[in-house]
């Protein structure tokens, strides 16, 4: 029987993907502020959790980075079915995924050694064919985690690329991704895709970070939860929240106001202990 409109309601979880440049506190920020427990699927050097690690001790992680016999595919696979069957168990309230940018050069230079021809040399079409099918399937897999799921990417900005030519079509920005399907569909997957800023002329510190929830251009950011476009304090659990209240029509609600982080930090740190 058809759903009645009017009983159409939020999905349970949140499925946010977060575009930002490098070295602004996007992992930081992910981790500290979804709400815990926190599952971190790091695909680059564990280095890059240091920050992360000074806010907050209320999350655990999994490295997913090629191994000797290189199934960067197997591997994050393994780490999304083992998040979620902790998720049915309530061990993990949030998954963050980053960088996706680095998640993805990965398979498909996976890929690439995979689809040699017999005379061992590259194959870029069935490449890119076996890239897409594992890419969809490691993003589809990992929004049916019972969990809030955050992806982290940096991005790059287009013109465009929707024309059977290749055509530009608009300027904005997309996921920064080695391959143009994947550009294009990745944030059809999101709930909610927002730009991760330093506000102008200010310091970079988590106090100025901010999430902006569309932007000019015809790629980028945009939100199913909340029509409109706002800049937002950059804190994950703010943002759920703040999707979370009700808008009648023709209304629009202005975002929380921050909360004390350090508190809340220091609550996070004391259950995790």
């Amino acid at each position: 029987m058809p759903i009645p409109a009017s009983e159409l309601g939020r999905d349970a979880y949140s499925r946010l993907l977060i575009l930002g440049e490098s070295k602004l506190g996007k992992t930081t920020t992910a981790v500290s502020t979804a709400p815990p427990p926190v599952r971190l699927l790091l695909c680059e050097d564990k280095s890059a959790a240091n920050g992360a690690r000074r806010e907050t001790l209320a999350f655990d992680a999994e490295l997913v980075q090629p191994n000797a016999a290189g199934d960067i595919y197997d591997l994050a696979v393994k780490y999304i079915v083992a998040a979620k069957d902790d998720a049915r168990k309530k061990k993990i309230a949030s998954v963050v995924l980053d960088p996706l940018s680095f998640l993805a050069d990965n398979l498909l230079e996976e890929a690439m050694k995979l689809s040699r021809t017999k005379q061992g040399n590259e194959d870029g079409r069935a490449a890119h064919g076996l890239f897409k099918r594992r890419y969809k399937h490691i993003i589809d897999l990992l929004l049916t985690i019972p969990a809030h799921v955050i992806v982290v990417s940096h991005f790059e900005e287009t013109t465009g690329e929707d024309g059977e030519d290749g055509s530009p079509s608009g300027r904005g920005i997309v996921p920064l991704l080695p391959n143009r399907w994947a550009r294009k569909w990745t944030g059809s997957a999101f709930h909610d895709v927002v730009r991760f800023e330093v506000s102008r002329g200010s310091e970079k510190s988590h106090k100025n970070r901010v999430f902006v929830t569309e932007t000019a251009g015809w790629w980028g950011p945009g939100c199913r939860s909340k029509k409109g476009s706002h800049v937002l304090p950059a804190h994950v659990g703010q943002f759920i929240e703040w999707c979370s209240i009700p808008e009648p029509d023709g209304e629009d609600y202005e975002p929380p106001k921050p909360k004390a982080m350090s508190q809340e930090r220091k609550v996070s740190n004391a259950q995790s202990q």
